[in-house]
């Protein structure tokens, strides 16, 4: 296999999960801590009446069940470029890097902060988490009562929207929902079961990452390629940590006894992610 082969396998690796992959210290895992951290405080300020223990978040159970409960949102086809030899997968609502709101006439591109590294051109895999948000508000919306054009409830809505946008998307601090009633329409409930579930799953990521870590420098066999020597395995392990291995794309030697480090797809209760290898 021609060097070009492993620059390209390289360069994929990079621009799903950067230099530092999940590493606890790496830009979107500390972007990950910091935002799960800020938006306690911040869902406790906007859920005052609540039975739930704050001191125990985000070990606590969500009092409405409904908001736990996610659904795997469906992405159409997705046309790859032939002359793509590793073709990248962005999150559902992102593309090239810019996250996509759009709801009840209400749009927003720019300017989103959930989770995403202040650098240039952060990682597909950091946009996982604004996904997921617009996800969870998408699936409350769904449960809205039907709106005419122009009537008093879709305004309402749309207040919701523009709020969801400015203070949840768009803000890392400040209430989350200033000055509106945003109880019966349980989009920030649908917000807060997704924060919980980035904190119960970031230990179960971070852990994985030290154990892999702790292997060093291990030999890589692409398919129908010589043995080469990988520096970067710890890299490829914590995308691998990230999304279990359906079948191997990168993977150590057979002496290593260890797992393949597969690419496959993600499918999880919050979004529906797949990564193209170069079939």
């Amino acid at each position: 296999v021609a060097t070009a082969t492993y620059t390209a396998a390289r360069d994929w690796l990079n621009k799903l999960v950067g230099e530092r992959g999940f590493e606890e210290e790496g830009p979107i895992t500390s972007s990950l801590l910091s935002w799960t951290e800020s938006m306690g405080p911040r869902l406790q300020e906007a859920f005052p009446n609540t039975s739930i223990d704050w001191a125990q978040w985000p070990a606590v159970t969500w009092p409405d069940a409904e908001c736990g409960c996610r659904a795997v949102e469906k992405r159409g086809a997705v046309k790859r470029q032939t002359e793509e030899e590793y073709a990248v997968r962005w999150p559902l609502r992102v593309t090239q890097g810019r996250p996509k709101f759009n709801h009840a006439k209400v749009e927003a591109r720019d300017g989103f902060v959930v989770a995403i590294p202040s650098m240039k051109n952060p990682p597909v895999l950091s946009f996982l988490a604004v996904s997921d948000v617009m996800t969870s508000f998408k699936q409350a919306a769904a449960r809205w009562p039907s709106t005419t054009a122009d009537s008093p409830s879709q305004a309402l809505q749309q207040e919701m929207a523009q709020s969801f946008v400015q203070n949840v998307l768009r803000a890392t601090r400040g209430p989350l929902a200033p000055g509106i009633v945003h109880e019966p329409y349980k989009y920030l409930g649908y917000v807060a079961c997704c924060v919980q579930g980035w904190e119960t799953a970031l230990p179960h990521i971070m852990s994985i990452v030290r154990e892999t870590g702790a292997w060093g420098s291990q030999p890589l066999l692409l398919p129908g390629a010589p043995l080469q020597t990988a520096a970067g395995l710890s890299q490829l392990l914590t995308v691998a940590a990230a999304a279990p291995p359906h079948h191997a794309f990168l993977q150590p030697h057979a002496q290593l006894g260890q797992p393949g480090a597969g690419v496959a797809s993600w499918d999880s209760p919050m979004f529906e992610f797949e990564w193209l290898s170069a079939a």
